[in-house]
């Protein structure tokens, strides 16, 4: 079997930020691929809009969680191995009538060298997802934001635990850190 490249999940809420932190990396680094958990989908998926995928009932969300991992298998395929893949992703999913966890067994199949959660403040991500014309977001209030963050880091803590991988914690604004903990780590894991 041919050495495929390191995966590391970057989760965090929607309109946390991941974008714009995966966007500088790549700019700012050539060892990194990008890919988005819902473009994943959606290749599998041609006939619904990418932004409306959180929007189907809870069993089409848990199934597209299937789509994902065959997708990013057949793309990891393609990516060099000594390249680093962002894997933008989410813990939950806010179909906006509730909210699903995605399930273990989907980052069991993707098996991540490590996670990173983003994180801030609720009223920053209230502001940027009621700001935020160019993607179809959950409006929820600063409370509910608050507990569905919190229940993320709480999956991101139990998953990575149980893959025995590390879990790393940044704002948005500590991209560069972001970069430097990637790399620092997964030379450490290859030494090891």
């Amino acid at each position: 079997m041919l050495k495929q490249p390191k995966v590391v999940v970057i989760a965090g809420l929607s309109g946390v930020g991941k974008s714009f932190v995966i966007e500088n990396m790549i700019v700012e680094y050539d060892n990194y691929a990008h890919f988005s958990a819902g473009t994943l989908i959606k290749k599998r998926l041609s006939n619904v809009c990418r932004d409306r995928l959180r929007l189907l009932g809870r069993n089409e969300v848990l199934g597209n969680q299937h789509l994902l991992i065959d997708q990013l298998l057949i793309e990891l395929e393609s990516i060099a191995s000594e390249k680093v893949v962002l894997l933008d992703a989410h813990m939950l999913i806010d179909t906006d009538d509730e909210v699903v966890e995605v399930p273990l067994e989907v980052f069991e199949k993707v098996s991540p060298a490590m996670f990173l959660h983003l994180h801030d403040a609720p009223e920053k991500i209230f502001d940027r997802r009621k700001n935020d014309n160019s993607r179809v977001r959950s409006r929820r209030s600063r409370a509910e934001i608050d507990s569905h963050q919190k229940r993320s880091v709480e999956i991101a803590s139990a998953y990575a635990e149980h893959l025995g991988v590390p879990l790393f914690f940044f704002k948005p604004k500590d991209w560069s850190d972001v970069n430097l903990t990637i790399n620092t780590k997964l030379d450490e894991n290859l030494k090891d």
